[in-house]
């Protein structure tokens, strides 16, 4: 499924049938923002009586109070854990829980990038009907973790990582001038204990590589990997300069490609797009439970080239014309938004 176009875009189409279904006249951004609570309230009923419960049908998605399918959310507007790029758009951080429980290498090259504004654009899903807003929020969130990747390779210092970077560093009495590896490497040698045994806690894992497997192949189930949650600082720099080394741009599993989970397999309800080292050998359980974000993107592209700006025909879903609310925000511009009805285009 991750690296197929064609079945991604059938299921888009699928999914724009579900969503014009429940909410024909509403957009992503419009439900979001008129629903989704910033209190660690009990979510339920609000998660039926919105429809959500159709498209978010995952076993293991909570929505009772406290740790919920709204953590993201709430957690993103405060200070994140491991935090390694920031603009106007979007966050880009290291996630919490088991990073990269679904690759067999490069393990702590697990990135996750999330919108953080209180206005304009916000997702669910990607692959549930956009506007030409979401679209366009959709791709600056993308470049924002491929951004995050090349100061990884680079090193560049925190100074050039985003105003939130910056912070946290001046927070934790580091110099600005300090590597972004370096960065990252402290954020997780001195984590709170009361974060890293939590919920959902962290572990970090190497990935038991040994010199001669093949990196285009899996490596064996059985292959020992070593926990290294409470390394030394070296041995944790080690590995983020291993997998993020500018010398290894070139190899197969080096660089870094752009993921979601759909909906059905999702518990939480933010959209978040992840970013794993994996290059053109794509592993079983990403395969299997992933969708290649970049894919979604050009399919979303694909039905607003099709679309005349005239708008004089009814276009198949996921494309709908409609009477629509919703907020739009022109990216790279500081003008106030406005929510007014617009003849509103998703895909």
């Amino acid at each position: 499924m991750a690296c197929s176009k064609s079945a991604i875009r059938q299921e888009m189409i699928d999914y724009a049938t579900k969503w014009h279904g429940l909410h024909p006249n509403i957009s992503q951004t419009s439900l979001f923002r008129q629903n989704v609570p910033l209190e660690p309230v009990d979510f339920g009923e609000t998660f039926d009586t919105t429809g959500l419960n159709h498209l978010f049908t995952g076993d293991r998605l909570r929505t009772g109070p406290g740790f919920n399918c709204n953590h993201l959310y709430r957690s993103i507007r405060k200070e994140a854990d491991i935090i390694l790029y920031s603009d106007d758009v979007c966050t880009v951080l290291h996630p919490l829980g088991e990073p990269g429980r679904d690759v067999d290498r490069n393990k702590i090259g697990h990135l996750m990038v999330v919108g953080h504004s209180d206005n304009g654009p916000v997702t669910f899903n990607e692959m549930l009907p956009s506007t030409f807003a979401e679209v366009r929020n959709l791709e600056a969130r993308i470049e924002g973790v491929q951004c995050a990747v090349s100061n990884l390779r680079a090193n560049v210092p925190v100074s050039s990582c985003g105003p939130k970077v910056l912070a946290k560093a001046a927070k934790m009495d580091i110099s600005p001038r300090t590597g972004i590896q370096e960065f990252f490497m402290r954020q997780i040698v001195d984590m709170d204990p009361q974060v890293r045994q939590g919920a959902p806690g962290y572990k970090l894992f190497d990935d038991g590589y040994t010199e001669g497997s093949s990196k285009m192949e899996p490596l064996p189930e059985d292959t020992p990997r070593n926990e290294i949650t409470l390394a030394s600082p070296e041995r944790i720099l080690e590995e983020i300069r291993r997998v993020f080394s500018a010398v290894n741009i070139a190899a197969p599993t080096n660089n870094n490609r752009v993921f979601i989970q759909a909906p059905h397999r999702n518990t939480q309800l933010l959209s978040h797009i992840h970013s794993f080292m994996v290059g053109t050998y794509i592993p079983k359980e990403v395969d299997k439970n992933y969708i290649d974000a970049s894919f979604i993107l050009e399919v979303k592209k694909d039905f607003m080239d099709d679309v005349p700006l005239v708008r004089t025909r009814t276009p198949p879903p996921p494309i709908m014309q409609q009477e629509a609310v919703d907020f739009e925000q022109d990216l790279g511009e500081g003008d106030g938004l406005t929510r007014q009805p617009t003849v509103q285009t998703d895909v």
